[in-house]
């Protein structure tokens, strides 16, 4: 089993919990919204993250290979 750097562990915890987060504001957007609306505003949301993301290296991340 490999061991991890507490950066990995901090970004392995974050996911997690973000995970999980997942489904309890799924069901209360779309409580809230039309299905699509809701999606729609999750993306916007999600763009600027995954483009902050792209562009960390991955000798930072760690590859654990």
């Amino acid at each position: 089993m490999p061991r991890f750097t507490p950066r990995q562990l901090v970004l392995l915890v974050l996911l997690t919990v973000v995970w999980g987060l997942n489904w309890p504001i799924m069901k209360v957007g779309v409580a809230h919204f039309p299905p699509l609306t809701f999606r729609m505003v999750a993306m916007w949301l999600a763009v600027p993250v995954l483009a902050i993301a792209a562009h960390i290296p991955s000798s930072e991340i760690g590859s654990g290979y």
